[in-house]
């Protein structure tokens, strides 16, 4: 059974490795004309923004499941703060 699994990915291997070499077309002929278009653009470089956040909890909602009766939970001291730094 490994035998058989080892040979298909060989196999499969060997098909997808030749299916992308087929794509790729045939090599390079010398005398073509560029792409009309002007050429290129260079993207622009990447930027980096850097936001500080807070998180607050300033209410939470709780019942009980078998009774369906509320439950008082004391959220004043939950919060988190940080920074997150995005490059896009």
């Amino acid at each position: 059974m490994m035998l058989l699994m080892n040979q298909m990915k060989q196999v499969c291997g060997a098909l997808f490795l030749s299916s992308a070499l087929a794509a790729c077309g045939g090599g390079g002929g010398g005398g073509s004309a560029p792409p009309s278009g002007g050429g290129g653009t260079t993207p622009p470089p990447p930027t980096t923004v850097t936001k500080n956040f807070t998180v607050t909890v300033s209410e939470i909602d709780v019942s009980q499941t078998s009774t369906g009766e509320s439950v008082v939970v004391d959220a004043s001291s939950v919060s988190a703060s940080g920074t997150v730094e995005v490059t896009q």
